[in-house]
Order: structure tokens, then sequence, then C-alpha cells
């Protein structure tokens, strides 16, 4: 285990790279599953916006605003793709905070135990991320800021809870 854990409350956050001030962001909010999510200057679409919610313990889920789609590791730990895949119950989708100096976060994977970085440290906008060992280095270091519930909606997650509030649906598919 990680004795540096750290909990967030749920929500919608903005990541952003230490090393580059950019932030995690979905290429041209492309809502199909497999996307190669990036780095890139923050705009504030839907496409840099991403919901945290609690899963196991203090395992967390982090799913795209533009599709719902959650954020997975794969294989292997050291350039491991990053993709975005709809949401299963797999450790491959599921990732813990470790806090770090001045405000920041690592953010490991449970299946792979691989950290969330952006590629070799590349500070250009369009550089992907991935996963790899434990580096201590700025690359997998991450700013999360809270977007004010007024910055936060997304057309998927307001139709969401819209559908939600409504009387007449199907509570099984809630979660």
């Amino acid at each position: 285990t990680f004795s540096e854990e750290a909990f967030l409350e749920p929500g919608v956050y903005v990541l952003t790279a230490r090393h580059s001030g950019k932030v995690l962001d979905v290429p041209g909010s492309n809502a199909q599953a497999g996307v190669q999510p990036w780095q890139y200057t923050r705009n504030n679409t839907n496409a840099q916006k991403w919901l945290l919610e609690v899963m196991d313990g203090n395992w967390i889920k982090l799913s795209s605003s533009v599709n719902g789609y959650a954020l997975q590791a794969d294989s292997p730990m050291n350039g491991g793709k990053v993709t975005l895949q709809p949401y299963t119950n797999v450790s491959s989708k599921q990732w813990r905070l470790i806090a770090v100096s001045g405000g920041y976060f690592e953010i490991v994977n449970r299946s792979t135990r691989g950290f969330l970085e952006v590629k070799d440290a590349a500070t250009a906008d369009g550089s992907l991320v991935q996963t790899w060992s434990r580096r201590f280095s700025n690359n997998q270091r991450w700013i999360l800021k809270k977007m004010a519930s007024s910055e936060s909606g997304s057309t998927y997650y307001n139709n969401l809870s819209i559908i939600k509030k409504s009387s007449v649906r199907n509570k099984n598919l809630d979660n």
C-alpha cells in the first residue's frame, strides 16, 4: 500500500501537469472509446473536465465529461497506454491519489501500479499520457482543481442529473 494516500471529495476536476502547466485533455473532444488522452493548453472545454468518483475504499474512477468513459491503464506498467473506455468494475480503471508536496498528487493505477505521466516529460500540446513506475518526477505530478458547480457542467452529466431527477425512469441503471 501507499502510506501517502490522499482523498479528494467527488466532483468535476481539471488535472494540470506540474512540469508543463498543461491539462489532461481528450483530443478534439473525441467521444469514441479507445481515444488516448493527452496534455493541452487549458481552454475550459468539457474535454478538460474529469469526474472524480470514489469506487472501492480510496480507489477512484476518473471519467471524461465528454462521454463519461473512464481513464484506463493498459499493461505493461512502463509505457502502458492510457485510454478512455466504458466503465466496468475492473482494476485497470481505478486509480489512487498520492499526496506530494505543494498540493500536487501522483495518480497510480490499481491494476498496473503504474503512475500517470506525460510521456517523455514533453511540454508540447498533444503530448500523450502513459503509465510508468514511480519516478518522483514532475511529469508524474498533477494539481487537481475542483470546478465550481457553475463551471463543471457538461452535456453528458447535466443530462444524467436531469434523468436521475425524473419520476418516470428505470432506477436499476443509476450506477
